[in-house]
Parts: C-alpha cells; sequence; structure tokens
C-alpha cells in the first residue's frame, strides 16, 4: 500500500485541473484494505476511490483520502453450461481486479477470444468505475455482461458479493452511486463472456458501417466503434475533457410532444419495460440551445460534440462548474428541461479558500 500525503490529483484527472489530495491511498488487495478499515486515523476522513478521474470534476483540493485500485488481475475462473438454453455455447467466466483499464481490458478479452464487450471499446474509465457508472455505448451496457461483483466496506470491515441483479444496474448508474454504499470500494468483478461472437449493431451508425456486412467479428466492430468515437469526440491529450458531461433526459409523452410539434426530427428513444417516459438526446438540447462549438474564457462545448465540456487552459474546476451551470439555465431556458450532470463533482466552491 502507497500513502502520499499532500499528493497532486493533476495526472488522475482528464479535466487537467488543479487540485491535491489531503492523502493519496494506492491499495493493492483486499489485505490492505482490510488494515485501512481497522485505522483509528483513517476513520476520521472522508474518502473517494478514484480509477482513471475520466469522470470526476473536482473544485477544489480534496480534504480526505483518495482511494486508488492498483488491483490488475485479469484471469479465466470458470465455465457456465449453456446446453440447456437455445445457444449452446458455454460462456466463460472472467475474473478481473478493478484497477485494469477498461479499454485495455477489452481488447484482452477478445485476443483470449472472449466476446461481447467490444461495444464498449475506447471508454476511458477503470474496471471499477465501469461498474459504478454502469457506463455504455453503442447499444451496450457494462452491467449486462456481469456475474459477480466483489467488494470491501470500509465501515463494516465486510467483504461484499453481489450479483447483477443486486447491483441495481441502470442508465448510467448502479448501487454503489448511493448513499447506502457510500463505504463500499470493488475490488474485483467477474464478467460473463462468450468464445461466440454475436455482434451487437442495433447502434444505427454500426449497422450503417457493416451494411452488408454478414458476420462482422468482434475485432472489427472493436475497431470501427474506436474510429466513430474518434469522429466525434475529443482526445483528452489535446483537450481535456470529461465525454459526456450530462445524462440524456427522459421527459414525459406529454412533453416529448410538445417539443416534436416545433423539431419533428427531435432526436429519441422509447423507455423500454413500458417506461412511458422518452429519451431525448442532450447533444440535441445543448446544440438548438445555441452552445455547440460555445466558449467562455478558457471553457466550451466541443464543435463536434456539444455534449462534451472542454478544458481549453483552465487550472480551476469552478470554472468549468460554471460553463456547464450556463449550459443547464441555456437548455432550461429554451426547453424547461433540466439536465443531469454525469459528471462527479468532487469538493465546493469554497475550496483552497475561495469565497
Amino acid at each position: 500500500m502507497e500513502i502520499i500525503p499532500s499528493y497532486s490529483l493533476l495526472e488522475h484527472n482528464t479535466f487537467r485541473v488543479e487540485a491535491k489530495a489531503q492523502w493519496w491511498i494506492a491499495y493493492r488487495d483486499i489485505e490492505d484494505l482490510k488494515k485501512l478499515a481497522k485505522d483509528e486515523y483513517f476513520e476520521t476522513l472522508s474518502f473517494i476511490n478514484l480509477g482513471l478521474g475520466a469522470n470526476t470534476l473536482f473544485l477544489g483540493d480534496y480534504k480526505g483520502a483518495v482511494l486508488h485500485s492498483q488491483i490488475t488481475s485479469i484471469e479465466e475462473v470458470g465455465v457456465i453450461d449453456s446446453s440447456m438454453s437455445s445457444d449452446s455455447t458455454p460462456s466463460h467466466l472472467i475474473r478481473v481486479g478493478s484497477g485494469v483499464v477498461w479499454d485495455e481490458f477489452v481488447a484482452e478479452t477478445i485476443a483470449r477470444g472472449f466476446y461481447g464487450l467490444e461495444n464498449l471499446s475506447g471508454i476511458p474509465a477503470s474496471v471499477g468505475a465501469a461498474i459504478v457508472q454502469n457506463i455504455g455505448a453503442y447499444g451496450s451496457e457494462v452491467g449486462h455482461y456481469v456475474e459477480e461483483i466483489e467488494a470491501f466496506d470500509l465501515g463494516t470491515g465486510k467483504v461484499l458479493r453481489l450479483c447483477a441483479e443486486e447491483a441495481q444496474f441502470g442508465y448510467r448508474s448502479s448501487l454503489f452511486k448511493t448513499p447506502q454504499y457510500d463505504k463500499v470500494v470493488i475490488t474485483h468483478v467477474t464478467f460473463r463472456l462468450s468464445t461466440k461472437p454475436q455482434p451487437n449493431l442495433t447502434y444505427r451508425a454500426l449497422a450503417e458501417a457493416f451494411e452488408g456486412v454478414v458476420a462482422p467479428t468482434p475485432l472489427e466492430v472493436r475497431h470501427k466503434v474506436l474510429t466513430i468515437r474518434g469522429s466525434k469526440l475529443p482526445k483528452v491529450e489535446e483537450y481535456p475533457n470529461a465525454g459526456s458531461f450530462f445524462k440524456n433526459p427522459l421527459v414525459s409523452q406529454e412533453k416529448f410532444e410538445s417539443i416534436q410539434k416545433e423539431f419533428s426530427s427531435v432526436p429519441h428513444w422509447l423507455s423500454p419495460n413500458g417506461d412511458p417516459n422518452v429519451k431525448l438526446s442532450a447533444a440535441w438540447l445543448i446544440d438548438q440551445a445555441g452552445y455547440k462549438g460555445k466558449r467562455i474564457g478558457s471553457v466550451g462545448c466541443y464543435p463536434l460534440q456539444p455534449l462534451v465540456i472542454v478544458n481549453y487552459g483552465t487550472p480551476l474546476g469552478k470554472e468549468i462548474l460554471f460553463f456547464s451551470e450556463k449550459v443547464k439555465h441555456a437548455v432550461r431556458e429554451r426547453f424547461g428541461i433540466e439536465l443531469e450532470p454525469e459528471v462527479r463533482m468532487v469538493g465546493t466552491l469554497h475550496d483552497n479558500g475561495e469565497k
């Protein structure tokens, strides 16, 4: 276990804002977490768990401990017999540490002949953060492939094991984002993957890309997903950002129809399971509100994807927050819809002596 005081988080957040953690604690296994749970001083500290920092905006220094997983094992731990199902291909169980970089894990599974995660290629996250956020893209969500989650409760000192249903996966959410689980740290995730390629081409851009192709391979799907992402999203090395800043909002059928009267081609998706609400494109709403490509000072919406807020040079997270509030206000004024941030805000505006 590595413990460092007054630790700079500049290299640990993709917005590239300046912030320090009172304590940086990198843990290598569950035994390290058990030691922390028994430490009297640690019990007095607030803490957060941080993966790649790709979905976090620091508003100032963090007064507490920032935990970082260095659990990076990947192993096949079993096979599930599927002979009784319509698809007789067995599912393989792959157990992976929470500190593994998500896209490296996706590439590794494909290289080993295990398929299912290819649509989620290119998403910047650690495996642990991917579960907390229930990352999704191009017609797929990570929760669909989870068999079991292993975690440790720093409040009670107990080891937890949860199945996918118990994790309560939803749109960019899971049980691990609720207050009851704010002291729970994910250590390992077991995925259920197939050795039989079953390409998911429900996302329109992918379907169009493979039109006429009978059976694209998982590697071909991965490459196409990375190409599509690269054409729309900025590289964090060039334009610091956290990907989609806002969630796509759910609105009532009545609200949707009122917008559709003015904009007949408004992008939308019907909710599953009989939910009467309609999901709208936050990017489209932001565009219509006049913020696509708009820049105020050192912060702005990316010209090719207004859902992405880019840091063009400010070291202060609060400036990014202020810009996001202007975006929310513009959408609220134009459509009467409240956008909800997908990015996690850490700290307060009064950190670092700000008044």
